[in-house]
């Protein structure tokens, strides 16, 4: 799947994300807003046409907002004020929500007699967030 090609870290004060794919793009920003500076480092040239290598940076503030208007991060830590918060939680807690999330996303992903499955399904379900 796509995501294996998005690098996301903290650096300092920043969260940084690097990717080729435009629709990880578009969920990053819908995400964490619109990113503080974006950078193409180079393109490549595919079969499909040239891809650009992005790379976005966004405060580590970001986070914070984000960790509070979450509804999965108040499941896992009732009364959630920060990124910080969300880091310091036990990986049992972590590894019983994803789970529970893989339960509730297999009727998306799984193919059911010539409708749309994977990717696709999951690339409609993100234009939905992602205003043009």
């Amino acid at each position: 799947m796509g995501w294996l090609a998005t690098d996301v870290t903290i650096v300092g004060n920043y969260v940084v994300a690097g990717t080729t794919q435009p629709w990880q793009i578009k969920t990053l920003r819908a995400l964490l807003g619109r990113p503080e500076k974006i950078e193409i480092n180079r393109f490549t040239v595919t079969t499909e046409g040239l891809k650009p290598a992005v790379r976005m940076k966004w405060r580590r503030e970001v986070l914070n907002s984000a960790a509070r208007e979450d509804v999965w991060a108040e499941k896992l830590v009732p009364g959630v004020k920060g990124f910080d918060d969300l880091i310091r939680l036990r990986w049992d807690v972590v590894v019983n929500a994803v789970k529970e999330a893989r339960g509730r996303l297999a009727k998306h992903t799984t193919c059911r007699g010539g409708g749309q499955c994977g990717e696709p399904v999951f690339i409609n379900i993100l234009s939905g967030l992602c205003p043009q």
